[in-house]
């Protein structure tokens, strides 16, 4: 990353050494450096707070987020920050820079990365920083394992030792003497609430999207902004339209990546029933390498490239910054569906081993060690699992947001400002409260979810789905009214079939990835240069194997996204190649 393209990214840094940043400055031997629209800054009984996000609901609407955020530090302290609803990650020093406070509301929806080591301590919301000071990274093969076998890595880990993610439920204390302390402030624990019935819980997920979305449109650094929405064929997205147009603030663009047609049909139809412009773009048509390149500049590879089109999103039609929300966490936290049927298992964990988008024996084929890391990842999964308090499906669902929803799906709203200002509604304080007081038998697998829909918002709703009819006719999860076995063991066949066929594989959710000629391109570099196999980190059997059997059709898409983003981060952060090096090296 360049100097102008670092001075550009907006967020919070803090280190023990010269950020060299504009605007940065000095408390005793650290430095720090808040940049955009969203940073707000107080003082107070000397400390300095610094704030990147909003709150939502302000109970003090005359102080702006920092101010009201300082109050309650010197008040309460920096773990009752975490008990807000919002969206931020807050630094607070004191003058002489000797004690320093870091805290994000409770699921971390803004990533920061820290770095340490015996004397240095650094703290960015994008780990290039790390690059940009010089220093030492080395790859973490316990994280490659489980970015290869599962497609992320876990909890706070990423595949940098020295490098880790703020997580959910802790506050942070940071001095040279001390150095980094943790410190446990959110116990993620279920309390049902046994009055709670399908008609209050649907209320409920109403008034946390109606909150959040009322807040952030009327946030006085936000509220002149034009809205787009990004839409699928799905529950989540139509929910935040419905949301919208019910709070008078029609999106001014709704937009679509076109992956699927029958994703893409009900997406057209509302639309134009809506009477609301539509903006869709092929996967073919957008920069790829641009778009890869955006990706990296803001997580350096540590979180999985494979939703990276979503950054086209950043193209916006206006000639200003605009609004945005998406439906992040909704089905988990607002619809209790965990992505898994073993709901009852006595030991939840183990679930992760069977959620995953292509063969395990492939995977584990491409590592070395496999069943030594295999035995330590269970056992750091099981550790972490054994925290959270609650019925096995409960367990796992928090399983989901500190470990896959942080590394995986997390992190898409923040990459895109300054020029989109997205927000889920679901990745809130009070979204977690709503999964962990509420009875899955009553609410959970979407039926409150769904019936919230209908209920609120039931022209929207009279649309059809990607599974051909309306949500208004749905009481369950409609993706698991067909059998999922018997869908998938049919697209795998299709895809063998027509894997000896130019198109390679049928349509599917999978098949754009074959598709797009510069991804299939760079796929094809990576696994046949991979520096990761030179070096002994991956084994070139297994990488081969998975890349072989992608081109006959069949399911190894993610698997080579994983590569990819390992591989990426491998040469960027660990062997220093410049970004834009790499870049035009896959290009080659």
């Amino acid at each position: 990353m360049s100097e102008k393209r670092l001075e550009y990214s907006p967020g919070i840094f803090f280190s023990n050494l010269d950020l060299n940043l504009k605007s940065s400055v000095s408390f005793g031997d650290n430095y720090v450096r808040a940049h955009g629209l969203l940073v707000s800054k107080a003082s107070q009984k000397g400390w300095n707070l610094f704030m990147d996000g909003l709150f939502i609901n302000s109970p003090d609407k005359e102080l702006e987020d920092a101010e009201f955020a300082i109050n309650i530090f010197l008040e309460k302290g920096p773990g009752a920050l975490q008990e807000m609803d919002g969206f931020f990650n807050i630094l607070i020093t004191n003058d002489e820079g000797d004690s320093v406070y870091f805290v994000s509301d409770l699921l971390c929806s803004r990533p920061w990365y820290m770095y340490s080591d015996n004397k240095t301590f650094s703290l960015s919301p994008t780990p290039i920083l790390f690059s940009e000071q010089s220093l030492e990274m080395n790859l973490n093969p316990q994280a490659l394992y489980e970015q290869i076998r599962l497609l992320h890595t876990g909890y706070n880990r990423t595949l940098i030792k020295e490098i880790e993610r703020v997580t959910p439920g802790y506050s942070y204390f940071y001095n040279k003497n001390e150095g980094l302390i943790k410190n446990a402030v959110t116990e993620f624990k279920q309390q049902v609430d046994p009055s709670s019935s399908l008609e209050s819980s649907a209320d409920k997920i109403t008034n946390i999207c109606r909150d959040t979305i009322h807040s952030v449109l009327n946030h006085p650094k936000l509220k002149n902004l034009p809205v787009q929405l990004p839409l699928t064929g799905g529950l989540d997205s139509r929910h935040l339209l419905g949301e919208l147009i019910y709070q008078k603030k029609k999106p001014d663009i709704l937009r679509h990546i076109l992956i699927q047609k029958k994703d893409y049909e009900p997406v057209k139809e509302m639309a134009k029933g809506l009477d609301i412009p539509l903006d869709t773009k092929d996967l073919e048509s957008i920069d790829t390498f641009n778009l890869i390149l955006r990706w990296l500049d803001r997580t350096g590879g540590l979180s999985n490239i494979h939703q990276y089109y979503l950054l086209d999103l950043k193209n916006s039609p206006f000639k200003r910054a605009a609004i945005s929300f998406n439906g992040y966490l909704m089905d988990l936290l607002m619809g209790m569906a965990v992505k898994t049927k073993n709901l009852r298992s006595s030991e939840p964990h183990k679930a992760v081993w069977k959620r995953t988008y292509s063969s395990p024996l492939i995977r584990r084929l491409s590592i070395p060690d496999s069943n030594k890391w295999k035995r330590q990842t269970e056992n750091l999964f099981k550790e972490k699992i054994n925290e959270f308090k609650g019925e096995p499906w409960f367990k796992m669902l928090m399983l989901d947001i500190h470990h896959r929803g942080l590394h995986y799906t997390g992190n898409i709203d923040t990459m895109m400002e300054p020029d989109v200002y997205s927000f889920s509604p679901a990745s809130t304080y009070s979204a977690f409260r709503l999964a962990s007081t509420t009875s899955h038998d009553v609410a959970g697998d979407k039926k409150a979810r769904l019936h919230a829909l209908s209920k609120s918002f039931p022209e929207v709703a009279s649309y059809p789905g990607v599974e051909g009819f309306s949500f208004s006719e749905v009481t369950e999860r409609p993706e698991i009214i067909n059998s999922p076995f018997v869908k998938n063991t049919k697209n795998f066949f299709k895809s063998l079939i027509s894997g000896f066929k130019d198109g390679h594989a049928p349509e599917s959710e999978h098949a754009w990835i074959r598709r797009n000629k510069d991804l299939h391109k760079i796929h094809k570099k990576l696994i046949f240069e991979s520096q990761l196999v030179e070096d002994g980190h991956l084994k070139k059997p297994g990488v081969k194997l998975s890349w072989y059997i992608n081109q006959l059709g069949g399911y190894q898409g993610w698997m080579l996204m994983s590569v990819a983003s390992a591989e990426l981060c491998y040469r960027i952060l660990v062997k220093k190649q410049p970004l834009e090096h790499v870049i035009e090296w896959l290009k080659e």
